[in-house]
């Protein structure tokens, strides 16, 4: 661009910025850093008699915004605008060059070009672009551009990592990176929460700052990550397979600090429970350890058959002879000991939390603070830490502990600062707080939530159930990192009514935020695979069409169009009605921006309109007219004649894309795939199609592997959920 804008005004154009009045060569000055600067402006060109402008913009959304704008402040009344549409004449050497930039500039002719009324329409015409681009360029940043606090960014990345959105999620860490006030072991722990959240196990791994999230005190809710990432990385086939042999050879491979994960908490599903095994068998292979037993014990509570799992696997950690027959898994009589010395045995054989719960109940003294401290710091949550600290104060107990050592009164000053400034104890808490007026803030710090474990399925599913309208509201206004810690219940069967409550928070909340945009994306996915009912589609319908109308702007129209895709593919007979309100509430949200719709976007919207008898309004249509010259299938012309594979759980995303890719090129063989793992047929696929599509946000990591191992040729990853993510990462893509 930058050579572009110097050789303007050479070769082709008989202007010349040094001959013209100071105050134009001012103005030219200051359009061209405008364009240098990612802004609109505007150059003039004398040639033959003639005077053309110019106009640039940084992108091809803004390009046809510009055009608009143009028909309205120049018009027909001073320009060629309603005949050329602003396209360039490529036979001319002048604009050739500029057709080659990655934005075309659109280009009019002032008229009329006869004496004394051409110098009046330049001068007019000069009037207007000055003040247009004065207007444009000074526009205030708009809720989607503006700067933001560290809360609103956390809110997004929480919703990011709901929707395994990794392109969000990736932009809003490094706007944390540069702006936040969050330390390094923070960032590291966000980290560790994507790439769980995204199930990206090798990038966990391989994450530089593991060695030092290992190696210190972290939050329970951390080591809970990185243990699901152990589990799934290392242990899950063995684990299914019914192969102990080769899980406790696994194990015994680990490097020495991952070795250390278990913390004594009690686990609440059968990833961290293995992994809690696993990991107290390589420390103490003991059969009769009270630890061992009490996980065995807590297994069945998990999973039905869990236990028999477990004690199984505890045989093949323990040399046989050491296995007690009779009883095994049943607490065994213990010598008579002091309730100080079962108190410290539990701590020194690192089970804090049974040892917290049995120094809580013992006669107060500071040998069982001291031990109640160091229990709860290793833990590092919010929940321990606020049993503790109550523990200390009831007792008068604080200031003979604190005194003990100076690691002791550090972590006394730890619990305390958890506890003074985030008093909610977990997501129950939390929740309960959301239907009182003069609660605690809704966004708490993000080293308490770190520490928070989730809600079990049910008692979620039954909060959100009952969850009045204020309190749903609020979860929209700041329910990301909410969001975040539960996804895993959302993305089950039978989830719609928790689906609805959700949508219904986000539209309460009246919130736009791009965290909010994928989030409701990934939600309205869900809810086509939850057997939902006629009336709770309706429902759905109707709150969503609130979100667009919320969110709508120029920047976000292929997101109103993917969710369009997504609702009206949902199959329902006998809603015709309100889905065909909800398509025309949809075009009505969309009219105001029709300019910044593409024609992927364009394309998607006539395959809704055509399968509810409908039709896509001709002004929209009109937009795409206004490039006659400009191939709408340019971008996707190299997959004429190939076989493309689009794969994803969500097949709405995959369907809606294939139809537009079939609309755009009818000679391109298009299959989709929606399995979970591998199959022949996934095999076959992979091996033989010429360009395979991925979408890593709504796939499974079985399967994404199995896709890896059997694919040859090119593979493009989709880290977005919705069918214009897909379409932009082909158009983008080249073989």
């Amino acid at each position: 661009m930058s050579g572009v804008l110097d050789d303007f005004f050479g070769t082709g154009n008989e202007i010349k910025p040094a001959d013209v009045a100071p105050q134009l060569q001012a103005m030219l000055e200051s359009w061209q850093a405008s364009i240098r600067g990612g802004g609109f402006g505007f150059l003039p060109r004398l040639t033959q008699q003639r005077t053309y402008w110019y106009g640039f913009a940084p992108s091809a959304r803004q390009r046809r915004e510009l055009l608009g704008l143009l028909d309205a402040w120049v018009g027909p009344t001073y320009s060629d605008l309603d005949l050329r549409r602003g396209e360039l004449e490529v036979s001319d050497p002048f604009d050739a060059t500029l057709a080659g930039l990655e934005v075309a500039p659109l280009r009019f002719e002032v008229l009329p070009r006869v004496a004394p009324h051409s110098s009046r329409a330049k001068e007019a015409v000069r009037n207007a672009l000055t003040t247009l681009t004065r207007l444009t360029n000074g526009r205030p940043a708009s809720q989607f551009d503006a700067m933001r606090t560290t809360v609103e960014i956390l809110d997004d990345l929480g919703h990011a990592i709901a929707a395994r959105d990794r392109a969000l999620a990736k932009a809003c860490l490094a706007e944390l990176e540069q702006s936040a006030d969050l330390d390094e072991s923070n960032l590291a722990f966000l980290r560790l929460r994507l790439y769980a959240g995204m199930h990206d196990w090798d990038a966990m791994f391989a994450d530089p700052a593991l060695d030092q999230v290992l190696s210190m005190r972290r939050p329970l809710g951390v080591t809970r990550v990185i243990q699901s990432g152990l589990y799934y990385d290392r242990f899950r086939d063995f684990d299914y397979q019914g192969a102990e042999s080769e899980l406790r050879t696994a194990a015994e491979q680990l490097e020495p600090a991952l070795r250390d994960l278990y913390t004594g908490a009690p686990p609440s599903n059968r990833a961290e429970a293995l992994v809690e095994l696993v990991c107290r068998l390589l420390t103490n292979p003991s059969a009769s350890d009270p630890a061992v037993r009490q996980l065995v014990g807590l297994a069945s509570g998990i999973q039905s058959g869990l236990d028999e799992q477990f004690q199984r696997i505890v045989k093949a950690f323990v040399p046989v002879e050491t296995i007690p027959e009779p009883g095994f898994g049943v607490s065994v009589e213990q010598p008579s000991l002091s309730l100080t010395t079962r108190i410290a045995s539990l701590m020194f054989q690192g089970e804090f939390a049974a040892c917290i719960e049995l120094a809580v109940e013992s006669e107060p003294s500071v040998e069982a603070g001291r031990a109640l401290v160091y229990a709860a710091r290793q833990l590092s949550s919010a929940k321990w830490a606020a049993l503790v600290v109550e523990y200390l104060g009831a007792h008068e107990l604080k200031e003979a502990v604190a005194a003990s050592t100076p690691m002791l009164r550090a972590d006394v000053e730890w619990l305390e600062s958890i506890c003074g400034k985030n008093p909610l104890r977990g997501w129950e808490d939390w929740f309960a707080n959301l239907d009182n007026p003069e609660g605690e803030s809704l966004q708490q710090s993000n080293e308490a939530v770190q520490s928070w474990e989730p809600l079990p399925p049910a008692k979620l599913m039954s909060l959100l159930a009952n969850a009045s309208d204020a309190a749903l509201t609020k979860i929209g206004e700041g329910g990301g990192q909410f969001l975040a810690a539960h996804s895993h219940v959302f993305e089950s069967q039978h989830a719609a009514e928790v689906t609805l409550q959700l949508v219904s928070a986000i539209s309460l909340s009246g919130k736009a935020s791009q965290g909010i945009r994928v989030q409701t994306l990934a939600l309205v996915e869900s809810f086509g695979t939850s057997g939902a009912s006629q009336t709770m589609y309706v429902d759905l319908l109707t709150w969503t069409a609130g979100i667009l109308e919320t969110n709508a702007a120029a920047t976000t129209v292929s997101w109103a169009c993917d969710v369009v895709q997504t609702l009206t593919a949902i199959p329902a007979p006998n809603s015709t009605d309100a889905v065909l309100e909800f398509y025309y509430n949809a075009i009505k949200v969309l009219r105001p921006y029709r300019t910044a719709l593409d024609t992927a976007d364009i394309e998607a919207l006539e395959v809704v309109a055509a399968e509810l008898d409908a039709e896509v309004p001709a002004d929209f249509r009109a937009v795409l007219a206004e490039s006659p010259s400009e191939d709408p299938a340019a971008a996707y012309r190299y997959l004429e004649g190939k076989v493309v594979v689009l794969h994803s759980l969500t097949e709405t995303a995959i369907t809606r894309a294939s139809q537009v890719l079939k609309r755009l090129l009818p000679s391109v063989d298009v299959r989709t795939n929606s399995e979970h793992d591998g199959s022949p047929q996934l095999a076959q696929l992979s091996a033989n199609a010429d360009v395979f599509v991925v979408v890593t946000a709504a796939a499974k990591h079985a399967a994404t592997t199995f896709i890896a191992q059997h694919r040859h040729g090119p593979t493009v990853l989709v880290n977005s959920r919705g069918s214009s993510a897909i379409l932009r990462e082909l158009a983008a893509f080249s073989l």
